[in-house]
């Protein structure tokens, strides 16, 4: 399909890194580089600082773990509709926060978007581990020994602070009017 582009007004391209972009023999940037010589590929900064996030995060043993448990607390609840309930009831009983988030899956691959998985333990730990102490079965206390630890809850809000803010640096990376002061505030 031609799409009538006129390649001479091409100056720049910036992708993911993957080799079917930038691949020296047959990769799409070596492609427009016979068309338009000049062009300047670059890997684009905001898959960079996704990848660089991921692989910081995997050196860090505990958030491997911790990882899991954020998925085992989604699986607890996705997969009960009893327990959904049941933390819906506390949560309003608590009065933990006027709109219920509901817990979401951690993906590895998309390590900044981890923080739309940890924002809702952040806001419904209460009624998270009120529901886990009320169940008996050793699943739901496993998961409440776990999650009831100092270094569970400050990594929860740490990361809840820290990956909101790569979030925004991201999304500013990959604004379509970017330009050097909008980067530099967000990277201070």
């Amino acid at each position: 399909m031609d799409k009538q582009l006129n390649l001479s007004n091409l100056i720049g391209i910036s992708t993911d890194g993957a080799a079917v972009m930038t691949g020296k023999k047959s990769g799409l940037v070596q492609q427009l580089k016979q068309e338009v010589p000049t062009l300047l590929s670059t890997h684009c900064i905001a898959h960079r600082l996704a990848l660089a996030s991921g692989q910081a995060a995997d050196t860090v043993p505990y958030l491997l773990k911790f990882q899991e448990l954020v998925n085992s607390i989604y699986r607890y609840f996705d997969n009960s509709p009893k327990n959904m309930s049941r933390l819906e009831k506390k949560s309003t009983i608590l009065e933990e926060s006027s709109d219920f988030v509901r817990f979401k899956q951690v993906f590895h691959t998309r390590w900044l978007s981890f923080e739309v998985s940890v924002r809702p333990i952040c806001e419904n730990y209460s009624p998270l581990i009120s529901v886990l102490a009320e169940d008996k079965g050793a699943k739901a206390q496993g998961l409440l020994k776990s999650i009831s630890t100092y270094k569970f809850v400050y990594t929860s809000h740490f990361l809840a602070d820290v990956l909101k803010q790569l979030g925004i640096l991201c999304k500013t990376f990959q604004s379509s009017s970017i330009d050097f002061t909008s980067v530099s505030s967000c990277l201070e």
